[in-house]
């Protein structure tokens, strides 16, 4: 016999996404107590408490569904193409169009690659203060230890110290603790260039 399942009323698409995630998951039949070969029972069921995400959870869970359909029509993509190999009326302008067409598909695998690299996250992700700072060490120490690279190492630390402290002072401003150390820095001047600190 067949259990049919309906949401509650009130519930949302993203609720009632995560509620069936959680039913597909072992843990929820080992709180059922169901066993192999076992039939499930309504009142188990209704006595189940599944859990609800908050909205940061849901932002992620929403996030990363639509990550997976974008990888999902990527690889619709690599197999289209790759299964138009042979379909043109020669091997000449066969190899035009694979060369045309994989090109973009190679740009976001390079580009999904460099997630995954640490320098490229600071570039991209960090404020302006520390990513270009973080560049200019790059730059500096491709070619080799030098007093320039040393240099440049030393101000990217200054300056991401630098702006850590200020992330404290702004963090405990909004949750009403007061640094006493913070009231004789009300603006620092670091190496020429002035961070005025949150009051």
């Amino acid at each position: 016999m067949a259990i049919p399942l309906r949401p509650r009323p009130g519930l949302d698409a993203q609720q009632r996404r995560f509620a069936v995630l959680f039913l597909r998951m072992p843990l929820a039949r080992k709180l059922i107590g169901l066993q192999a070969g076992l039939h499930l029972g309504g009142s188990k069921l209704r006595a189940l408490p599944i859990p609800q995400p908050d909205e940061a959870l849901a932002k992620v869970l929403d996030d990363v569904t639509a990550a997976r359909t974008r990888h999902e029509e990527w690889q619709e993509e690599a197999d289209s193409l790759l299964a138009s190999v042979f379909l043109d009326r020669t091997a000449a302008a066969a190899r035009s169009r694979i060369i045309a067409s994989g090109r973009g598909l190679r740009l976001r695998v390079e580009a999904a690659s460099l997630l995954d690299d640490l320098g490229h996250t600071v570039r991209t992700r960090f404020p302006y203060p520390v990513a270009s700072r973080w560049r200019e060490t790059e730059a500096q120490t491709s070619a080799g230890p030098s007093q320039g690279a040393y240099a440049a190492v030393l101000d990217t630390t200054e300056i991401l110290l630098c702006y850590t402290a200020q992330l404290a002072l702004a963090l405990a401003w909004s949750s009403g603790i007061e640094l006493g150390s913070g009231h004789g820095h009300q603006g620092q001047a670091v190496r020429g260039t002035w961070w005025p600190w949150v009051r």
